[in-house]
């Protein structure tokens, strides 16, 4: 008998942390797949392989730094974020992880061009003209499609270090990186990060002095921790609630 709890036991366990623990992307708005929960869905069941692959990954969608990225990608022309205010100049076209993540939100290639398509080996992916994409079949207002013409986003690519800015750091008027923004932290692993209380936001880079700003410090595309218990627990993927400015105020001295 002891052993027959024993076994129930490990399998309530098992159980419990297949629910508690195996969520992850399966049921937010980076579930692209044939049988995801959502109306934007490409032509395969699996979820990972619309951005992954275990073999022959893209390497310089990220520059040489990606996640076995799967898309079949070119980058285009960007017009990148500029203003007054910002004394850095973002790179053009993105770099690292933005560029990655801008092969689906800058809908300018449908969700099927793969490099490879599951099963064994590399496939065929449709024509690109007939495939669908980020910004979908007659919608509107879609804060996914991000677009080639970055000047109405969050800047990206852009050396931390080098930002200026008047802040609350400094002396009053005075336009410097430590007047308007946080410290940037290395980790004991040489990870660069911003922090700020119990907050932590990565920079994408191999040294501190030019780590940089990428659409990854504020996003985690595989969690939708950002908003759970609201009616749309994923839309936003940000890394923490931005309640009373959180997310914002980790780098940000205003």
């Amino acid at each position: 008998m002891k052993h027959i709890y024993t076994a129930l036991t490990i399998v309530v366990f098992l159980m419990f942390t297949a629910v508690t623990f195996g969520q992850g992307i399966v049921n937010t708005k980076h579930n692209l797949s044939v049988n995801g929960p959502n109306t934007l869905q490409g032509a395969q069941a699996e979820i990972c392989v619309y951005c992954h692959t275990p073999h022959g990954g893209e390497r310089t969608i990220a520059d040489d730094t990606g996640p076995l990225w799967n898309r079949a990608y070119t980058p285009g022309s960007f017009t990148v974020y500029e203003s007054y205010t910002l004394d850095t100049t973002p790179s053009a076209p993105p770099t690292s992880v933005s560029k990655a993540c801008l092969s689906c939100h800058d809908g300018t290639l449908g969700l099927n061009q793969l490099r490879n398509l599951p099963g064994a080996g590399s496939g065929t992916p449709p024509a690109n003209a007939t495939d669908i994409r980020v910004d979908g079949t007659g919608a509107t207002n879609n804060m996914a499609l991000i677009g080639t013409d970055l000047r109405d986003d969050h800047p990206v690519s852009v050396t931390y270090r080098d930002a200026l800015s008047f802040g609350t750091g400094d002396v009053v008027g005075t336009n410097s990186h430590q007047a308007g923004f946080r410290a940037d932290v290395t980790l004991a692993s040489g990870r660069v990060v911003v922090q700020n209380g119990g907050v932590t936001l990565p920079l994408y880079g191999a040294a501190a002095a030019t780590a940089q700003v990428e659409c990854g410090s504020c996003h985690d595309p595989h969690e939708e921790r950002s908003l759970t218990g609201t009616a749309n627990p994923s839309v936003y993927f940000l890394r923490i609630p931005n309640d009373d400015s959180d997310l914002c105020v980790t780098c940000h001295l205003k």
